[in-house]
């Protein structure tokens, strides 16, 4: 039987070097960002209540551009990125963020839909 030994010191050492240094600029790079994703999700829930993406089924494109050009200021103060990168991330997250408030209103009012249709049966007590 072989026996080997180990140093713990020298192994703990070289755990610590295998991970990644970040530097300082990287570091508040990355602080920036997780602030700025903080900020705009409580932007953004506080927009959808006063401005909602969809009457009717149909995309508001007014709320949409202006929940867009604020979310994307709020990003180009906290990051300090171009602005033409900032619309663009912006208005990728508002448009999806529409489609799926479409998507949840379109099923809610299916559910609904298909609810009146059913025939009333004795055992089926619905209110």
């Amino acid at each position: 039987m072989i026996r080997r030994s180990l140093s713990w010191s020298a192994a703990l050492r070289d755990i610590h070097a295998d991970r990644i240094q970040l530097l300082p600029e990287e570091r508040k790079a990355r602080c920036r960002q997780r602030a700025f994703a903080k900020f705009a999700a409580q932007r953004a829930s506080a927009m959808i209540r006063s401005f909602p993406l969809v009457n009717a089924g149909a995309y508001d494109r007014r709320a949409i551009i202006s929940m867009a050009t604020a979310a994307a200021k709020a990003r180009r103060a906290i990051t300090g990125e171009a602005w033409t990168l900032c619309i663009s991330a912006a208005l990728i997250g508002t448009w999806q963020a529409a489609k799926a408030v479409r998507m949840s209103v379109t099923l809610r009012e299916q559910g609904r839909s298909e609810r009146a249709q059913e025939p009333a049966r004795p055992g089926n007590l619905r209110r």
